[in-house]
């Protein structure tokens, strides 16, 4: 139960301090993040989770214990995803949207990527504490499953080359594809219907029930609602992406360097 409540605090502390930074590095807010129509939204949901749902069902039935069935089910999961997402919002809505987006509007060539690192540092501190508190809880309440990616587990295993076609997928791919969706599109729709901190909150909960398995959906919703927060100050999609960016490199190496 110490141990519980510490890592709680932990998570508070991270938190707060992220805010703080958040607030200090980037501008302040001004408009919301441009927004979508609700059929982009409808569009992107049905091929994220008809991807997410059938992708490794299909994986696992021609399972031959080896971990690249895991890898491919990332990479089709997560490709198709993105295509079947620009696809949506190129029909739906102006073809400078994106475009217009993912323009980086901070000051200065170099506020940028130090404005990245100073809040990558509090944010991986409440995301990682909040993990540590689930998995406890988790495990306090009887869970016996996965506390892990089942790709992150299969890290090990696998030959030097798959391990180099995971860092590349998973830490510059795989964040421009779920900030496209889940910032971009998800965000950019709640936004332009509900107040903050709402929006933020709501699009974080999505992205945390997104992943598997249930025990890391409550950091990863804590992930999405900073990564949400981070976009609608910066007003950039690449604010987002660089973060997310750093954090599965940084988780990915630690799995492969067994920190």
């Amino acid at each position: 139960m110490v141990a519980i409540l510490a890592s709680l605090g932990m998570c508070a502390v991270g938190t707060a301090f992220f805010l703080l930074v958040l607030r200090m590095v980037l501008r302040p807010a001004s408009t919301p993040p441009p927004p979508v129509a609700g059929r982009t939204v409808l569009w992107v949901a049905a091929a994220v989770h008809g991807c997410a749902l059938l992708v490794p069902l299909v994986a696992r039935s021609i399972d031959d214990g080896t971990a690249w069935i895991d890898l491919a089910s990332v990479i089709l999961q997560d490709g198709a995803g993105l295509a079947l997402s620009l696809l949506a919002v190129r029909l739906t809505e102006s073809s400078g949207w994106l475009r217009q987006v993912s323009r980086c509007q901070l000051a200065g060539k170099l506020r940028m990527p130090v404005a990245v690192v100073v809040m990558y540092l509090p944010l991986r501190l409440a995301v990682d504490a909040l993990y540590d508190a689930s998995v406890r809880v988790s495990v306090a309440l009887g869970y016996t499953g996965p506390t892990t990616q089942p790709l992150l587990e299969a890290i090990p295993q696998m030959s030097l080359v798959a391990q180099l076609v995971i860092i590349v997928w998973v830490a510059l791919l795989t964040p421009v594809y779920e900030e496209v969706v889940f910032r971009g599109v998800v965000y950019g729709w709640l936004s332009s219907r509900f107040p903050e901190p709402w929006a933020a909150l709501a699009s974080g909960l999505i992205f945390g029930l997104y992943h598997d398995p249930p025990v890391l959906q409550p950091c990863i919703a804590l992930l999405g609602t900073g990564l949400a927060l981070a976009y609608r100050r910066s007003g950039s999609l690449v604010v987002p992406v660089l973060l997310h960016a750093m954090f599965n490199a940084h988780t990915t190496l630690a799995v492969l360097l067994g920190f």
